[in-house]
């Protein structure tokens, strides 16, 4: 999957309700702005907007030397999380140079 990467975020503390100790990671793209419209709603745009999706943890030090933001070819695959299925990082192909504009 080829995305553009914004950046990496790791999230660790302890949960103030369980008390439980958690530690998440989380790698921000820019997806493409997709226009939208119902009766009630519609969103019409030009570019990137930022989403996230799941970072494994032991996979942060792979993106430690990326230059941000760098379009990176995906590597996932599907946790359990809450009953479903959800797609997590794990990894990375070969950096692509990001064009810089003139």
């Amino acid at each position: 999957m080829k995305a553009l990467v914004l950046g990496v975020r790791r999230q660790k503390g302890i949960a103030k309700a369980s008390k439980k100790p958690y530690d998440m990671c989380t790698l921000i793209i820019g997806s493409p702005i997709q226009p939208a419209a119902t009766e009630a709603f519609t969103k019409e745009g030009f570019g990137f907007e930022p989403g996230e999706i799941d970072l494994a943890v032991e996979t942060l030090p792979q993106f430690e030397k990326v230059k941000f933001p760098a379009w990176l070819d995906l590597v996932t695959d599907n946790v359990m999380r809450f009953g479903r299925l959800q797609p997590i990082v794990i990894g990375y192909g070969d950096p692509q140079p990001q064009h810089k504009p003139a």
